[in-house]
């Protein structure tokens, strides 16, 4: 969790959601998948931001180590 903590009224996407909800760090994303840290701020804050086709697979393929039903479809 983040310095501001979890919710706190900031606008997060549905994969901002789901990273606050089952306490994922964005800096944990970033690591794993090597997406830049403006980028995974985008893909967790901006509801109308539409990540190219490599950066959803990078994104699915970490979250599908914790949760093997995470699908590209339920974030965008």
């Amino acid at each position: 969790m983040g310095i501001w903590g979890k919710g706190l009224g900031r606008p997060r996407s549905r994969l901002g959601k789901y990273l606050d909800d089952n306490e994922i760090p964005q800096k944990s994303m970033e690591e794993k998948t090597g997406i830049n840290k403006d980028t995974m701020s985008k893909l967790c804050n901006k509801k109308d931001y539409s990540p190219n086709e490599k950066t959803k697979q990078k994104v699915i393929k970490v979250l599908k180590e914790k949760d093997k039903k995470a699908d590209i479809n339920t974030f965008w």
